[in-house]
């Protein structure tokens, strides 16, 4: 899987963002994953901050996948 916004991911990170988009712990939002804000108006409006609840739905999506016994 890619993102449209690929090209913003640090590259240390690169390969494990797309190990856990593959694996759908990562879903993104409307192709894009977000990782920094790279304009003012995307600082303004909290841009690439993940909430509680995408919090919550990746740790829940992570336990579904590697729980034991599965």
């Amino acid at each position: 899987p890619s993102f449209r916004d690929e090209k913003n991911i640090s590259s240390w990170a690169l390969e494990h963002v797309m190990y856990m988009s593959k694996t759908g712990i990562i879903k993104g939002s409307d192709g894009n994953f977000m990782p920094k804000a790279t304009t003012s108006a995307q600082i303004a409006e909290g841009y690439a901050n993940t909430t509680r609840e995408q919090a919550l739905a990746m740790g829940l999506r992570t336990f579904e996948i590697y729980k034991t016994g599965n």
